[in-house]
């Protein structure tokens, strides 16, 4: 092997990497009933700012399964839908103030479970490492964007 870095190498990192997170995080999540993208959900849903379509977007998540979590998270009390103001077609997605306490309650956990799984990472070198990945996604998602255009 040259050392170079191939489009499926790093495919398949980020994939693997994806899912050794999830794989992390799923184990404290189910002592909330919560999976890993009912809690992306949950975290994203920032009151009043997004419809079920941007949320759906911001989390990765396809609109048919996004329909079921947020009518999961909406039968057990910690989202709301309401109709948007400026399109009537669109749902507005928040979270009650159970789902703001379940978040609360949730984070530290969650933070605690990424520390652990970065502390991989050399502390001089996880900055440039997020600062990359994020420039990866946004770079992509910016270049999608423009292309439905």
């Amino acid at each position: 092997m040259d050392g170079k870095v191939t489009l499926v190498d790093l495919t398949l990192r980020l994939i693997k990497a994806k899912q050794a997170l999830v794989a992390e995080l799923n184990k404290p999540l189910a002592e909330f009933d919560l999976t890993t993208r009912a809690w992306w959900v949950l975290a994203k849903a920032e009151p009043g700012l997004y419809t079920q379509r941007e949320l759906s977007e911001r989390c990765e998540i396809d609109k048919t399964t996004m329909v079921s979590l947020v009518d999961d998270l909406e039968r057990r009390g910690l989202l709301r839908r309401t109709r948007s103001e400026t399109d009537r077609r669109a749902w507005i997605i928040s979270p009650t103030d159970e789902g703001k306490a379940m978040v609360e309650r949730v984070r530290p956990i969650v933070d605690h479970v990424e520390a652990r799984v970065m502390q991989v990472v050399p502390s001089d070198e996880r900055k440039a490492f997020l600062s990359g990945l994020d420039r990866l996604v946004e770079a992509r998602l910016t270049q999608a964007k423009s292309s439905e255009i």
